[in-house]
């Protein structure tokens, strides 16, 4: 999540932009670990290989653009590192999308373990002597490495200063006055208001100044799909997140103040990732 400055809230959103990472996140397998090794020439015809696949959805840094996941930097570590690699892998290997699943087979092994190869360069991983081997289940006992000292949960509160207690605390409960007549600066509601037309009254940033606006905070989001629109109440920030998680923010630099997540609603495969639904009953 990127905000733009000048920090005037509601009228931010007309340049919010939210990343929405595709692969699902899922636990690391339980196998007997092999360390991760490939070589420089895989790397070479692994980034041969992405030029001419995958660079088109993918980009050319590797970054991912529209429903293509980026494949470098914190959005790979967040959502690759400490898994298997046969898991990755696998998602690999659906690229690139089949035109016609009876005859088009994808590539072949050792070019998608080439890719594989280029890709954990990339991400900073140095090439050795041992290969990587080709198929998804003879890399069912390797992992990627995970990061030291980084907190994998992005949205966990880190609530350390009173003024963010305060904050917090000192929040109004929204009445039924407040969604009919909100006030400038507040945003409780999808679209704003009942009318829906996403309108902010606030005219700080207008067609005079809105090729000054710079980054004010970056925030990244726990990986999956999410579509959602921030309400603001008096400076604090409330989104709806994955998975059935909703966070509060101090919509003026990022921090996390308060965080719930739904358990039980949406559950993954616990090794693939795919996505299915569990009613709890009551």
């Amino acid at each position: 999540m990127t905000f733009m400055q000048p920090t005037r809230l509601p009228q931010l959103f007309v340049v919010l932009s939210l990343g929405l990472i595709l692969w699902q996140s899922v636990p690391l397998a339980q196998t007997t670990e092999v360390p991760l090794g490939f070589t420089q020439a895989q790397v070479t015809a692994g980034e041969q290989a992405y030029q001419q696949h995958c660079v088109s959805c993918h980009g050319a840094r590797l970054e991912g653009a529209g429903i293509a996941p980026p494949l470098a930097g914190a959005p790979f570590d967040l959502a690759w590192r400490g898994k298997a690699v046969e898991v990755l892998a696998f998602h690999v290997r659906r690229m690139p999308p089949r035109t016609n699943t009876s005859t088009d087979t994808g590539l072949v092994d050792r070019t998608y373990t080439n890719i594989l190869a280029y890709i954990f360069a990339v991400n900073g991983f140095t090439a050795g002597q041992a290969e990587l081997p080709n198929g998804v289940g003879a890399l069912a006992s390797t992992s990627i490495p995970q990061l030291t000292q980084v907190d994998r949960d992005p949205s966990v509160p880190v609530v350390k200063t009173r003024a963010q207690k305060d904050l917090l605390n000192n929040l109004p409960s929204v009445t039924d006055e407040m969604l009919h007549n909100p006030a400038a600066s507040d945003w409780l509601l999808w679209g704003r208001t009942y009318h829906g037309d996403s309108h902010s009254p606030l005219d700080q940033i207008n067609k005079a100044n809105i090729d000054q606006l710079r980054p004010a905070w970056r925030k990244p989001l726990v990986h999956g799909s999410s579509m959602p629109m921030p309400l603001v109440n008096h400076g604090v920030m409330f989104l709806q997140t994955f998975p059935d998680t909703v966070i509060a923010m101090d919509a003026t630099n990022g921090d996390v103040l308060w965080r719930y997540k739904r358990e039980g609603l949406l559950q993954s495969n616990k090794k693939w990732g795919y996505p299915c639904m569990r009613i709890r009953s009551t």
